[in-house]
């Protein structure tokens, strides 16, 4: 009965964790950011990805996170044939001569997951916030 009760504590755990990963918790961490001065947000975000200047006391750090995925398909592919093998076509799984490879046409597909924040920051302060994208989420 015990490890029943371990594993509900970690699935419970982990429910919890992906749970503050949410847009929410995002907004929440970057009103924290109003007032801070540019030396914190870059202290926290590193350097900006892109810098505008508006004039001698107005400027936007700009933030971009974009992360590419592939993700495979399920469908493979086993290989045999004259090409791999040789004249005959045969294999020997003592060889350890058994070759999987993906489906022709790399068949999967791309996902993108993009975060851009911005800060308006007057007078070397923070002054309002912005984001967009699919994967702006406290972590």
């Amino acid at each position: 009965m015990r490890k029943y009760g371990k594993i509900a504590f970690l699935l419970i755990v982990t429910a919890l964790l992906f749970a503050c990963a949410t847009a929410k918790n995002y907004d929440h961490m970057l009103n924290g950011f109003l007032g801070a001065s540019e030396t914190d947000v870059i202290k926290h975000f590193g350097r900006p990805s892109a810098i505008k200047i508006i004039d001698n006391n107005t400027k936007i750090l700009a933030y971009t996170q974009v992360d590419d995925v592939f993700v495979p398909s399920e469908f493979y592919t086993y290989q045999q044939g004259e090409e791999i093998y040789g004249a005959d076509g045969m294999f020997s799984p003592f060889l350890n001569t058994y070759l999987f490879a993906e489906a022709p046409g790399d068949i999967g597909y791309e996902a993108d997951y993009i975060c851009k924040t911005l800060f308006l920051l007057k007078n070397g302060h923070v002054v309002s916030w912005r984001w967009q994208g699919n994967n702006c989420v406290a972590r």
